[in-house]
């Protein structure tokens, strides 16, 4: 049960997310990405070109084009149900936005709340989860109308409650739902499986039938999007590279890459004080696998890793229940 202080700081940091949250939703960066989800919950291609607010550039898109590009976008199937429910009330173009905006707000309550689990005093603990919310770094992934937040909030809350509660189904069961928002969530909710598999956290049963749930959710899914080759091409074009190793090492230098350096510190302090390393690992590992496969680091892709580190690294200076040593790998 919350005390007094608590109620209050919860109230005070709803109000500032609230306020996040209505500038999400007022000041959309609506991407090419954004738009092609509006497309999906559309009819068809000339009920979007017939919607108010679409671009011109979008109203003059070939209708095969639509249809060319369709696979990458379909294979964000949870996303694109979410925007579909959402549209009649909202607007086919505003859907998307609404979507990411509702699972930042959410995820805000998930970091403070886990930062609490993770004996975070209450001021510290809400200064630090509305400094998390409100870093460019996450409210420029939701302003764009993209299934980067409902990702977040998935994986954060799956995070939370395998390492730091009892609860193990439920929040097996967010890993699957993040797989269906985006694949390659199967990186990092697997390596997190895995980790609480290792720290026996979960049970070997528990690992394998979440596992299979997983590894089937994005096989079923990944034959409505392209073959890995092609959404490699797909990537090399988009970056203006010409092979993959050309990508491997040029992309290195992206604008995008000096927006993680906050967050690499972050995970080093929590290295540094032998806090919940594991976790720093799994986040680190997913990072580079994903690169691995797929040369891109744009920013709005790594944000369920951005936010983990951030709560990790402020309970480990900010914590009453830190562990040392030894201890260090063990959770909450």
């Amino acid at each position: 049960m919350l005390n007094r202080a608590e109620r209050l700081a919860l109230l005070i940091f709803t109000v500032l997310m609230l306020a996040f949250t209505y500038k999400v939703l007022v000041s959309p960066n609506r991407t090419f990405d954004s738009y092609f989800y509006s497309y999906l919950i559309s009819d068809n291609a000339a009920a979007f070109k017939a919607t108010s607010g679409v671009p011109v550039d979008f109203v003059t898109m070939p209708d095969r084009d639509y249809v060319v590009q369709e696979p990458f976008y379909t294979v964000k199937l949870l996303f694109v149900a979410l925007a579909r429910l959402v549209a009649p009330y909202v607007g086919v173009v505003q859907a998307p936005t609404t979507v990411s905006a509702i699972a930042y707000f959410l995820c805000g309550g998930m970091v403070w709340f886990w930062l609490r689990a993770l004996g975070v005093a209450t001021t510290w603990r809400t200064l630090v989860a509305s400094l998390v919310m409100y870093t460019p770094f996450i409210t420029d992934a939701a302003v764009m109308g993209t299934p980067d937040l409902l990702c977040t909030l998935w994986l954060v809350t799956a995070t939370w409650l395998l390492t730091c509660t009892s609860y193990r189904y439920f929040p097996g069961a967010l890993l699957i739902l993040s797989v269906a928002t985006r694949t390659d969530c199967l990186l990092l909710g697997g390596l997190l499986l895995m980790l609480t598999w290792w720290q026996k956290q979960a049970s070997t049963v528990f690992t394998i039938l979440v596992g299979l749930a997983m590894l089937g959710t994005y096989w079923a899914i990944s034959l409505m999007g392209f073959p890995h080759d092609q959404l490699m091409d797909l990537v090399l074009q988009n970056t203006g590279r010409s092979s993959y190793g050309d990508a491997l090492i040029q992309n290195l230098l992206m604008p995008d890459v000096a927006l993680l350096i906050p967050f690499m510190l972050l995970a080093l302090m929590a290295v540094k004080l032998r806090y919940q390393v594991g976790l720093m690992v799994v986040c680190a590992v997913s990072v580079v696998l994903r690169y691995l496969l797929l040369p891109n680091l744009e920013s709005r892709y790594l944000v369920p890793q951005a936010v983990i580190v951030s709560v990790i690294a402020a309970a480990a200076i900010f914590g009453q229940s830190q562990t040392k040593g030894s201890d260090a790998v063990k959770f909450c």
